[in-house]
Formats: C-alpha cells, structure tokens, sequence
C-alpha cells in the first residue's frame, strides 16, 4: 500500500498590514534555503532536514528576508513584469541599453547583405533596402540579439579568466557560456562551466563584472557561507558598491521574477 500523498506546506508572512502567502517545497537537493518569487508564486526551497520551528525554520529564514520579499512583492502585484532586453519599435530614434546607457538607433537603407550594426556613441545600423517592415524589424532584431551575445561573450570571458586567475593561475582557462535564466544571472556548473546571463551585457560593466567575480567564487565555495564570501572579497574588494549597482539596475530595467 503507497503512503499518503503529503499536504503541500504553506504559510503567510505578514509585513504590516500586508500578508504575503507563500508555498514551501523541500528538495533532497538543496544545501541551502531560498525566495523565489514570479508572476505566478511566491515559492521557498529548503532542504529537507529544515526544522519546523526555530532559529532554523523557514519561518526565520522568511522574517530576515521580510523588507526584500516585501518590495518584490509588491512590485508583482503592481504588474510590473520583467521587460524584454530589446525595444519593441525598429525605428529610427528608437533607444537600447548597452552597458548601462541608453542609446539611439540611427538606420539607414544601404547596400549591404545583412544588417550592419556600429556603435561608437550611438548605434549606426545599415539595413538592406527594399525589405518589407516585417522582415526589416525581423532583421533588427536578429542582429541585435547576436550583436549583443557577442559583447556579452567576450566581457564574460575576460572577467571571469581575470578573476579565476587570481584565484588559482590553473583556473584562468575555466568555460564560460552564456545563459538566459528567468531568475538568476549566473550560475557555477558542477561541470565546472560558468554561465552568464547575455543580458547583462545592458547593465553597467561593473555589474557584469560583479557577477563574474561571484560565479568564480563559487569555483571554491559552491555555498554562500562566509567562506565564500571572503572569497569573493578578496578577489574583488569592491564587490559589495558592484553588487548595489546591479540591484539598482535590476530594479530599474528588469522588475519582476526575482531570487533571495
């Protein structure tokens, strides 16, 4: 006879007036508790020995982390789901993020193959003449996506191998590849590959910086135990002012799906 289907674990945390529900899920494989929060749920992974009660119940995990949860709460509730990276209108005058900075699209027809895309102060893009406003805002976007996952690559590449190298000389040649998570910016494979989100190619360089100084970290403490973060200190002493920069960023340009 099979046991009993377990009850889902639930519970409300209350910040003032406001009363956050919230749906806890234990997994074998987690060493550690965390907040994610969507458009869909508010979830909390724990490990499955976490106590019920006490200083390291779930409960205690959720009011230490009560304001953060809070504000993104509040910010899924307004709606305000995570943009997407590239403008929604190809057109001339047109604004997209690159590191951090807000800059204008300048297209012109010419005769090139494919577009064309520069960028010493603005964006200088050649599109073929003659395609249709479907397949002209197609192209666009095409050759953005690729445009930007370039750069996102070769900065990635070159934080992440300074960064590993000051950790251990033998670790300057660690993969890296890009990634597009829904909730996180970087990971550390248990395959030893680093993973950065292409999209931060759009915040300010020290906070791509700061996430491939955190991914590296990981290389020798795969928790966030202070261990780790000594780690982290002593690779990049200023990550602390880095880390605001890409919350202040995140924040601003991408509300929505968050993780604690």
């Amino acid at each position: 006879m099979s046991p009993p289907p377990q009850m889902p674990e639930t519970g409300a945390l209350k910040v003032g007036d406001t009363v956050i529900p919230y749906r806890v899920r234990r997994s074998p494989r987690a060493t550690q508790k965390r907040v994610e929060l969507t458009p869909a749920e508010v979830l909390v992974i724990a490990p499955q020995n976490t106590p019920p009660d006490g200083p390291g119940s779930v409960e205690a995990f959720l009011l230490k982390k009560r304001r953060a949860i809070y504000q993104a709460f509040r910010e899924l509730q307004r709606g305000e789901a995570r943009r997407d990276a590239l403008p929604q209108s190809w057109e001339r005058g047109a604004k997209l993020m690159y590191r951090g900075r807000n800059l204008m699209l300048e297209i012109t027809e010419a005769d090139v193959d494919k577009v064309t895309i520069r960028c010493p102060s603005r964006f200088h893009v050649e599109v073929p003449r003659g395609l249709s406003p479907a397949r002209r805002r197609a192209a666009l976007r095409h050759a953005f996506n690729a445009w930007l996952r370039a750069r996102a690559l070769k900065d990635a590449r070159h934080f992440c191998a300074r960064y590993a190298a000051r950790l251990a000389p033998e670790l300057a040649d660690t993969p890296v590849a890009l990634a597009d998570y829904q909730d996180m910016w970087g990971t550390c494979g248990k395959d030893g590959v680093l993973r950065i989100h292409w999209r931060l190619i759009q915040a300010p360089r020290v906070a791509l910086e700061y996430v491939c100084a955190h991914e590296v970290a990981h290389l020798r403490h795969r928790h966030h135990d202070p261990a780790f973060w000594q780690v982290l200190g002593e690779l990049m002493p200023d990550w602390e002012a880095a880390k605001e920069v890409l919350e202040r960023w995140e924040t601003d340009k991408f509300r929505g799906v968050r993780e604690f």
